[in-house]
């Protein structure tokens, strides 16, 4: 039996509502490990981390745009609301 993946995906607020887009995506079996649900940056704007589980032979097209800093917030335990100046 094959492991399930999940997509872990970062929206990024804008400076205005017609600026949102997902701005990181990528999949992983250990879903546990990403535990913050939203980033706040110093200009105000928030990046919004959502999970979900991927379909039966879905294919997800990844981008690395934050990678270094979801991974930074792992080792740190941080979860849930995470200011950048946390880190």
């Amino acid at each position: 039996m094959s492991r399930k993946r999940w997509v872990i995906e970062g929206t990024w607020s804008g400076y205005t509502g017609s600026q949102r887009h997902v701005c990181h995506r990528v999949v992983t079996t250990n879903p546990d490990k990403f535990d913050v649900t939203c980033i706040g940056f110093s200009d105000n704007t928030t990046m919004l981390i959502t999970k979900r589980e991927c379909k039966p032979r879905e294919r997800v097209t990844e981008k690395h745009g934050y990678d270094r800093l979801l991974e930074e917030c792992a080792i740190k335990g941080l979860s849930g609301y995470v200011n950048v100046s946390q880190l």
